[in-house]
C-alpha cells in the first residue's frame, strides 16, 4: 500500500496566519492529529514570500487513514479555528515519481 499525501494551501485573513498556528498548537489539535493511527506526516510550512500563505503537507499510511482522520472529534475543533483565521483553502493530492 502506498502512502497517501496531500498538499493544502491556506490563505489566511490579514494577520491570521500566526494566530491560526498558535491556536491549533495551544488547543492540542496538532498533538491529537500526530497521534492518529496512520499519520506519517502533518506539517504546516509558512510561505517565505507571502505573510498570509500557509502550506500543510500531510501524509497518511493510506487513503482510508486520511478519511478516518477527517471524522475525528478534534477535526471539528480545527474547522472552528480555521473559520476565524483562514479565508481560502486549496487541496491537492501529491504523487511521487521515481527519478
Amino acid at each position: 500500500m502506498e502512502p497517501f499525501t496531500l498538499c493544502v494551501i491556506y490563505s489566511a485573513r490579514p494577520g491570521g496566519r500566526a494566530a491560526f498556528l498558535q491556536e491549533i498548537e495551544k488547543s492540542g489539535v496538532l498533538d491529537a492529529i500526530h497521534a492518529e493511527e496512520g499519520c506519517l506526516k502533518y506539517a504546516y510550512c509558512p510561505s517565505t514570500g507571502d505573510t498570509e500563505t500557509l502550506v500543510l503537507l500531510e501524509q497518511w499510511a493510506s487513503h482510508a487513514h486520511q478519511q478516518a482522520h477527517l471524522k475525528q472529534p478534534h477535526m471539528a475543533r480545527l474547522r472552528e479555528i480555521k473559520e476565524h483565521y483562514i479565508e481560502t483553502t486549496q487541496v491537492g493530492i501529491v504523487t511521487f515519481n521515481d527519478a
